[in-house]
């Protein structure tokens, strides 16, 4: 992960197997994949995948093969 997490307080989750409100951190990964996690206990409420992530950014030796989701 090279992104920072977002945190927001009193999530209503309605879909998966944890429906009820939770504090949640959002947190994309290079893989392309976004988690919400139950920012208390660190349970994984959802994820989402968005395809094939974006390879091996212009400009940029520091990380690879893959930087996920982008701007």
């Amino acid at each position: 992960m090279d992104a920072q997490p977002l945190v927001v307080p009193s999530i209503g989750i309605t879909a998966g197997n944890y429906s009820g409100l939770h504090n949640v951190a959002y947190v994309p990964t290079e893989g392309n994949t976004v988690y919400a996690i139950d920012a208390d206990n660190g349970i994984i409420l959802l994820s989402a995948n968005f395809g094939n992530p974006v390879q091996w950014p212009q400009g940029c030796n520091s990380n690879g093969p893959n930087v996920g989701i982008q701007w």
